[in-house]
Parts: structure tokens; sequence; C-alpha cells
């Protein structure tokens, strides 16, 4: 990735190459909610050279996987990677870390009360994904399916209570910040996801998970923010 400045953006980066997302996510670095950042700001917030980051992206380019150019995606294989992928993850890991979490409260939460403010935190983030899944899958992919079967038909832009996509887009918009924001808050309790070198088994395990619940987060969220609410946006002016 050589044309990779301190001005790029963060989402820029990630959507030409989907792999350069696990730097990011090793250093920390929101390239979902915080994607419009330039390289430069993020490392800035973050402490992180950004000659390192370049470095770390350049190597990217020798390794044998191909790059994933999420651009070049048709829509339906966007919606398609969302609705398979990380919409039942979600819904699959979240009941087991919120039993690592209410685990870790009762039974440790009077000595190290950080644990309890853990538990809470993602029993917000749970409830706030849970809902937001459901209008996702129950207002805004109907619509998009609905506009992609119309271009497939010839036809005119389907109708909807809600006037412009851009209206369900800003409230998911709004959701993803707020989930960034707890996910944020979550990091910060668990010292970047590290225990104590006493931790149990039952620590460890929790923070591993919730590092991996924000890693498809912040993909997820990427997916949404940078590739699916743009192409959605220009397939209704196109109908329109």
């Amino acid at each position: 990735m050589t044309d990779i400045s301190a001005t790029s953006t963060i989402g820029d980066i990630v959507a030409r190459d989907l792999r350069s997302a696990a730097v990011f996510d090793r250093h920390g670095i929101d390239f979902c909610c915080g994607g419009r950042q330039t390289l430069a700001d993020a490392c800035l917030a973050r402490g992180v050279s950004p000659l390192q980051i370049v470095q770390e992206l350049d190597d990217i380019g020798h390794e044998t996987a191909p790059a994933e150019d999420a651009t070049n995606w048709p829509l339906e294989r966007v919606v398609e990677r969302i609705l398979s992928h990380h919409h039942p993850y979600v819904r699959r890991q979240t009941p087991i870390v919120l039993a690592y979490v209410r685990r870790l409260a009762a039974q440790k939460g009077l000595a190290h009360p950080v644990l309890v403010a853990l538990a809470a935190a993602f029993e917000r983030l749970a409830a706030e994904l849970g809902h937001h899944l459901a209008k996702e899958e129950s207002i805004l992919f109907p619509y998009i399916d609905g506009m992609l079967q119309a271009r497939r038909c010839g036809e005119r832009l389907p109708r909807t209570p809600f006037g412009t996509i851009q209206n369900p887009v800003r409230v998911m918009e709004l959701e993803h910040q707020q989930a960034g924001e707890d996910m944020r808050h979550i990091r910060a309790l668990t010292h970047d996801f590290t225990p104590p070198a006493d931790a149990c088994a039952t620590w460890r395990a929790c923070y591993v998970a919730l590092a991996d619940f924000e890693r498809d987060l912040h993909a997820h969220v990427h997916l949404e923010n940078a590739i699916l609410f743009p192409a959605a946006a220009r397939l209704e002016e196109e109908l329109a």
C-alpha cells in the first residue's frame, strides 16, 4: 500500500484493502466511526508514529493473501456479507460475553469494582446493538432490497414511509457512533483488553472475547458507513 500518506483517511485505507483493519485494531485506532480522520490525526490521538503504521501497512502488500477492495463490491454482496456474517456474529457472541462479564461482576466485583462497571457497559452496548440490528433488518435492508429489485426490473423508486434513505441512514450512523463510544469506554476499562497478571481463566477469556467483539464491530460498522450507505444513496438517486 505504497500510496498511503499522513493525509489519507483511515476509512479509505481500510476500504481499499480490508486486511489493513488488523493493523488499526492492533493499535486501537478506530477505523469505523473514526474513519473520516486522517492517518496523522488518528496516530496523534493514540500516540503512535504514522511512519510505523505506514510500514505495517506496506508489509501487508508482501502477504500472499490478495487484497479485498470492498469499494468494488456490488451492493448485493455488501448486504449479504452483513446479514450472513456480522449480524449472526453479534447475536451469537453477545450472550457469551454477557455471561462472562456478569460472572466476573458477581464473583469478583467487590474486590475489583471495574468489573461491575464493565458488566454495566457491555449490558448497555448489547441492548443497543440488539435494537439496532432489528431496525436495520426491518426498515433499512428491505428498502435497499426493494431498490435493487426495482433496478433489475427497470422500475422506479419504491415508496417509503421515511422519505429518502438518508433519514434512516442518519439514525444508523448516530447509533454506530454511540456503539463506538461504548466500545472505547470498554477498552479503557479493560486497559486495552489486558487482564491483570493474577487474572483467572474466565477473566482472560472474557477479555479475549471482548477484543474479538470489537474487531468484528469495527469491520461491521466500517462496511456500512463507508461502503453500504454511500452505495445505497447513489442507487436511490439513480432510481429517482
